[in-house]
């Protein structure tokens, strides 16, 4: 149950982040309740999740995952640039996430 919460947890702030872009610097005003509820419910799941993991695994584990899928969101749906430079950097973050949680038994 943790990790689907943490996963949760994770879409809420990528939802977040795609409805700050969307708010082109919260001039458009209609995105502001999405932004600020998606955040809290992130913020809310990962404190859940914290009662049942440890918080240097969620918190490396929630921002590797957070910023793999914005990167994703951003060259999908804003049609933001993609390299190969950019995706050896997500998964490196994501790899070198993986290596400090090795063996923790988490």
């Amino acid at each position: 149950m943790p990790y689907l919460l943490l996963a949760v947890s994770v879409l809420c702030a990528v939802a977040g982040d795609a409805m700050l872009k969307l708010s082109n610097g919260f001039s458009k005003k209609q995105f502001i309740a999405g932004i600020a509820t998606a955040y809290l419910l992130a913020i809310y799941l990962q404190s859940v999740v914290l009662e049942w993991l440890p918080l240097g695994f969620v918190y490396a584990v929630w921002n590797a995952l957070q910023i793999a899928l914005v990167s994703a969101v951003g060259a999908l749906a804003f049609k933001e640039s993609r390299n190969k430079e950019k995706g050896i950097g997500i998964a490196v973050i994501v790899l070198g996430v993986f290596m400090l949680n090795l063996g923790k038994g988490v």
